[in-house]
């Protein structure tokens, strides 16, 4: 019989085997279509302060 075999190897502890981690991809943008989103940002900002301010108007 050969030595190595017959030697006992240590103990190791052995974990569960992981799922593999979720990975977040984050892609930059810069146009929808045509439009910078920057311009985009600031018209859809100004849209919900009209909004707010017309809220404000006609509750007053």
């Amino acid at each position: 019989m050969n030595k190595e075999k017959s030697e006992k190897k240590p103990t190791t502890r052995k974990c569960a085997p992981r799922s593999p981690k979720s990975v977040r991809l984050i892609v930059e943008r810069h146009y929808i279509g045509n439009v910078p989103m920057n311009t985009l940002f600031q018209r859809l900002a100004e849209e919900e302060i009209r909004k707010t301010a017309e809220s404000y108007l006609a509750a007053g």
